[in-house]
């Protein structure tokens, strides 16, 4: 009788080790302990290669040295006592497999795995980008509400008054008079006419000369409060949603045509319907998921294409945001970017049929006139590393043109920080809106019973493996050197400018030539009057 002790997979293989005993006696009880005792509790672990690195063996205890999300997984492999083996991708269903961090950009497809979350959280962006504008506003500003609301009662005063004396009276009957033009001209500075018998009379003389001294005090205050509005930094206008990125997207149309009632609607403006989403679908949507979806299955790390297929950015419109995120820390040409990622996966369940607004809203985004990769990026390339595209990243960003850059929130905070805090003269700003919100954590293939899914479970219920992840995100800014790094003063010391060095020999210069010039002149014109 023989019994497995030790099953691996590999390339589409099955092998087990088997261990045989030559007879058992069939008595009650016996057989479930032979197999109890018999078949090994030994495990094996795959670990792809996305996981070790090389600060990821630490002999220290914990808590005596800065720990990763990694170093505390091994951790639990090794107090579970199992054989760990490292290959390329743990991707055949019968290896058991842990993955560390799963999330809308590759998030689990089989309903069977473990799934452990540690964390809900959406998607924000972050940018210096900005456009000066001059609004309506501008031109109110210079005075609160309450001086607007006198100002606009005492001409109407004013007016009402003046008009209904020449109606009801004969004082000005007969004399060409407009007390709205006077008024106007008096508030742009300009002199008005007012007739000789009006002058003469007391109640002009004293309601229309308080009038002047209160136009001139309130134009000079609000045109010199204007030339100094003028002369500072106009107001800035940002990004603040995900939807101001796209640039007249046919998908928005779309999405507004999907609440409609189609029972209402006439044949032609179907039809028309009709035709703006075929258009859509075979300009953008599908050459553009082809085009990504290739692009995702040869990247380096697929040893099954040995063809290799790299980013195509010639259908880029510059016109456009450029939309960066992060790539895996470890393995960066190995994954799209984080944001590209979660796109593909949307992609992947638009139905043509079935427009869920609510659901495919940021499908908008999904174009190929977008910049989702760094300037000059290629996967073929072999001198690029995480630290090497995130300064690619970084002063694509502080260029300040049309480039956001995307990640989780808690990950956008963290850039935030250190972005405002390396370039205090560049004013960033954070988006307002949260999208794609969707759980976070780690996920088990073929766990069941074992050991290490009760470590994790362990762990994340302790609040030990967020802590974690909180304490990583921000250490790998605590050595992070900033994309541009500014020269440093090195002398202090006060500088003497009075002396015959540099621009003070023209003043001198200047000052003889016109009294070298003017002293002639002075004795021409005594000449000339003697």
């Amino acid at each position: 009788m023989c019994f497995p002790t030790l099953t691996t997979a590999r390339g589409g293989l099955v092998w087990e080790k088997m261990t045989c005993i030559r007879k058992i006696k069939l008595t009650e009880g016996n057989y479930p302990y032979a197999v109890e005792t018999l078949r090994s509790n030994r495990e094996e672990w795959c670990v792809d290669e996305t996981q070790i690195s090389p600060n990821t063996v630490n002999n220290r205890p914990l808590g005596r040295s800065r720990i990763s999300v990694n170093q505390l997984a091994f951790q639990i492999y090794s107090n579970a006592n199992v054989t760990l083996a490292k290959f390329i991708a743990c991707s055949t269903p019968r290896d058991k497999h842990v993955q560390l961090k799963f999330n809308l950009a590759n998030r689990p497809q089989d309903s069977s795995l473990i799934l452990i979350e540690t964390d809900f959280e959406g998607y924000h962006f972050l940018t210096c980008y900005s456009e000066p504008y001059i609004s309506l506003y501008f031109y109110v500003t210079p005075f609160q509400a309450e001086v607007w609301v006198v100002l606009g009662t005492t001409i109407s005063t004013i007016v009402a008054i003046t008009m209904a004396l020449k109606h009801f009276s004969s004082l000005l009957e007969q004399q060409p008079f407009s007390i709205w033009m006077y008024v106007l001209a008096s508030l742009f500075e300009e002199g008005g006419f007012i007739p000789s018998r009006a002058e003469r009379q007391t109640f002009f003389r004293i309601s229309l000369g308080i009038w002047g001294t209160m136009s001139v005090v309130l134009t000079n205050g609000y045109n010199g409060i204007m030339i100094s509005e003028l002369n500072s930094p106009r107001r800035q206008s940002h990004p603040d949603t995900f939807a101001q990125l796209q640039c007249n997207s046919l998908f928005r149309t779309i999405l507004k045509n999907a609440h409609i009632d189609r029972k209402f609607l006439s044949e032609s403006t179907e039809k028309e319907m009709h035709l703006d989403k075929s258009k859509w679908s075979s300009d953008t949507f599908f050459p553009f998921r082809t085009h990504i979806w290739k692009l995702y299955e040869r990247l380096p790390s697929n040893p099954y294409f040995p063809n290799k297929y790299d980013v195509n950015p010639t259908d880029v419109d510059n016109s456009y945001f450029r939309i960066l995120s992060a790539f895996e820390d470890i393995t960066p040409l190995k994954a799209l970017p984080e944001f590209l990622g979660v796109l593909l996966s949307l992609a992947n369940d638009y139905s043509l049929d079935h427009v869920i607004p609510e659901v495919f809203k940021d499908l908008i985004l999904w174009s190929p006139k977008h910049a989702f990769f760094p300037k000059n990026f290629s996967y073929l390339s072999d001198n690029l590393t995480s630290s090497i595209l995130r300064k690619n990243i970084e002063r694509e960003v502080l260029q300040c043109g049309k480039t956001v850059f995307v990640g989780k929130s808690s990950k956008i905070t963290v850039e935030y920080e250190f972005l405002s805090r390396k370039y205090p003269d560049v004013k960033f700003f954070m988006g307002g809106e949260s999208i794609q919100n969707y759980p976070s954590g780690v996920s088990i293939r073929n766990g069941w019973k074992s050991l290490v899914v009760r470590g994790f479970k362990s762990v994340v219920e302790a609040g030990i493996w967020s802590y974690v992840e909180k304490v990583e995100l921000r250490v790998k800014n605590l050595n992070r050197t900033p994309a541009f790094v500014r020269k440093k003063i090195k002398d202090d010391k006060p500088e003497n400018i009075a002396t015959l060095k540099g621009t003070w020999p023209t003043v001198f210069v200047l000052v003889g030539c016109l009294t070298g010039v003017s002293i002639p002149v002075s004795r021409g014109m005594q000449t000339d009057l003697a």
